[in-house]
């Protein structure tokens, strides 16, 4: 086999108990004493401050009432949407039966079903009734291809790697022509997945392998970036850094329109 797949699914099925480990933004801002929050301009928690962000680029006759989150950690960012927006009907489909238990605590009064599935076991037919779907901070967590090594014939008997030189021709993914590199190869099959189900409104963040600061931050804030996924080592498990450029052209190949934060 030309390259190894990282996969964090047993981890998350069997072994993860809480997010403690891993300091997401949206557990950062949620205390209202959070030192965090108290820097930001409009001082809130993820959710809201998500909404304000999201809410104008949505036409109002557009406006989504059933949503998909995929992970959702504790439940937060799917409580601040239901509380703005109570006719929406919520789903949340969590691979943690752990995460899973605590999305329930905290979204007990609010109108949403809970699914404890893998993304990956899901079918279009799935997907197709969702008007939008959120995917925070999990791109990471999805399966890796490491150490990719490209053969010179552009084919393959070895059928994962068909597979995976199958998505690079269709969606134009360019690669470096030396040398081995990682793929994010789960979080374009997800993106592929939700595009051709025809969810009409994809909101993904995860960390970026191709982060830039503005011009004027850059005397203080200049992050390293390789334009590679890069490994991310946490208890338990690696997750990998993501490519959004390649997510971008498979979001393209279907006709979407994209903005990047």
């Amino acid at each position: 086999m030309s390259f190894r797949l990282n996969r964090t699914d047993q981890y998350h099925r069997r072994e993860m108990d809480t997010l403690g480990w891993e300091l997401t933004i949206c557990n950062t801002l949620e205390p209202e004493q959070s030192p965090a929050r108290r820097m930001l301009r409009s001082p809130n928690t993820y959710g809201n401050l998500l909404m304000d962000f999201l809410s104008p680029m949505i036409p109002e006759v557009d406006f989504p009432t059933s949503v998909l989150e995929v992970g959702g950690g504790y439940g937060y960012l799917m409580r601040d949407f239901l509380r703005r927006y109570p006719r929406w009907q919520g789903t949340m489909l969590e691979l943690s039966p752990t995460m899973l238990q605590k999305q329930k605590e905290t979204l007990a009064p609010l109108n949403v079903r809970f699914l404890n599935s893998d993304f990956f076991e899901k079918d279009i037919g799935f997907f197709s009734d969702f008007q939008a779907a959120l995917l925070n901070e999990v791109l990471g967590d999805f399966p890796t291809a490491c150490d990719v090594s490209i053969p010179s014939t552009q084919d393959s008997a070895d059928l994962e790697l068909a597979s995976l030189l199958r998505y690079l021709k269709r969606f134009r993914l360019e690669v470096p022509s030396q040398g081995t590199f990682n793929l994010n190869i789960g979080a374009i099959r997800a993106v592929d997945l939700l595009c051709s189900a025809g969810v009409p409104f994809i909101y993904l963040s995860e960390h970026s392998c191709e982060a830039r600061a503005p011009r004027e931050w850059l005397p203080w804030l200049d992050p390293l970036s390789t334009g590679i996924p890069e490994p991310v080592p946490l208890k338990g498990h690696m997750e990998y850094t993501v490519k959004f450029s390649y997510l971008e052209q498979v979001a393209r190949y279907y006709g979407y329109r994209t903005t990047r934060g």
